[in-house]
């Protein structure tokens, strides 16, 4: 058991909850963390697609207008998945920045 006159600090209690008390706050502080945390990105416009792969926009776009990378088209816009990323990425595809 504890020493309530020693001071070091580790043994100290510094508040008073009831179980469910503490359910409670927890619950509260995870649902805030949770609410902070940002989904994970599922697509990639050309310009974001573009600072990954370390690359103009222009210079992807003329890969996707050659059919040379892989890209979705839902709609009529151009994205690119973490899967065709890395496609492009592994095949080299992607002239540097110039």
């Amino acid at each position: 058991m504890a020493d309530p006159n020693n001071n070091n600090g580790k043994d100290r209690m510094i508040v008073t909850l009831t179980v469910g008390e503490l359910e409670d706050s927890v619950e509260a502080a995870v649902s805030r963390a949770l609410a902070k945390q940002q989904p994970e990105k599922l697509l990639f416009t050309v310009p974001e697609a573009a600072q990954l792969l370390n690359c103009s926009a222009y210079s992807l776009g003329e890969r996707v207008r050659e059919g040379k990378v892989p890209y979705h088209r839902p709609g009529w816009q151009i994205h690119f998945t973490k899967d065709d990323i890395k496609t492009i990425t592994e095949a080299g595809s992607v002239p540097k920045k110039t």
